[in-house]
């Protein structure tokens, strides 16, 4: 009796898990991509979910933290049990904050691979996940930059970039901001130069005047090592934001994936039934 046991409990496991999408498969089955703390990106078999009365489907919205018992199959493990923690239905009442879930969701997707495991990028996600639902009285279709009350004077830009900032840092994409990549010295307190796809900095003495770059004056690149530390809830200028977008969208290029589309994402992409591709 207490091996049959031992073999039952040997067949499911449980985790913590963030949804970060799902698809249909077959007739009345779904399909769900989830982060989990203990396990990395998963993609798991949720068996009825799409049946009118499912017990489990409004414990697994999208972009909702959610406890999970699951089964080990041999393509790929089942939801057997699912309680949700977070719902993903706090986000439905404002465009910009769905908006802003899905983009969190994508570019954990996007950016790591099955079974790619580091608890920092699930408490990233459900920290900056709980920001935006602060933030979302602040959301209103009259006020297009998202100014965000409760949060400092964050906007959704500002949002973004703070998490996509801190997430290049954790999966170890952070840009080289103490030197320039060309001299290797230390920048003078002047404006430098961001390059994206280089991954970091020139100082002007380095700079050529005809090339292409991203100027980050002031405090801009003070701003982008304090964001790679931790995830910074301040307001960003639209050097360090492009910069960041920048990055983000040359690590998808370098790794063969196609770049963010989240800033062009459809209310039926999204919600509704707050469905993802």
């Amino acid at each position: 009796m207490r091996n049959s046991s031992l073999e039952i409990l040997a067949l499911t496991y449980s985790t913590h898990a963030i949804v970060l999408r799902r698809r249909d498969h077959g007739e009345w089955d779904r399909l769900y991509t989830v982060y989990t703390r203990e396990r990395g990106k998963l993609l798991l078999l949720g068996k009825g979910t799409r049946r009118p009365k499912a017990k489990l489907a409004s414990h697994l919205e999208p972009y909702a933290v959610t406890d999970l018992v699951l089964a080990r199959g041999r393509a790929m493990d089942r939801i057997t049990f699912a309680r949700v923690v977070e719902s993903g239905e706090r986000f439905t009442a404002s465009w910009e904050s769905v908006q802003l879930a899905a983009f969190g969701a994508e570019c954990i997707d996007r950016l790591t691979r099955d079974g790619h495991r580091d608890p920092l990028i699930f408490d990233l996600l459900r920290t900056y996940l709980a920001t935006i639902e602060v933030a979302e009285k602040g959301f209103s279709p009259s006020r297009r930059d998202g100014e965000v009350e409760g949060v400092g004077t964050m906007n959704s830009e500002s949002l973004r970039t703070a998490f996509s900032l801190r997430l290049l840092h954790i999966l170890g994409y952070a840009p080289q901001l103490d030197r320039c990549l060309d001299c290797r010295m230390p920048p003078s307190p002047v404006p430098v130069v961001g390059i994206p796809e280089r991954g970091g900095i020139i100082c002007n003495r380095c700079q050529p005047s005809t090339a292409a770059g991203i100027t980050l004056a002031g405090d801009d690149r003070g701003h982008l090592i304090a964001g790679s530390a931790s995830f910074l809830c301040k307001p960003c200028t639209p050097a360090v934001a492009e910069f960041v977008s920048a990055l983000v969208n040359h690590h998808l290029v370098s790794s063969l994936r196609t770049p963010l589309a989240g800033s062009v994402l459809t209310r039926t992409q999204v919600h509704g039934k707050l469905t993802m591709s």
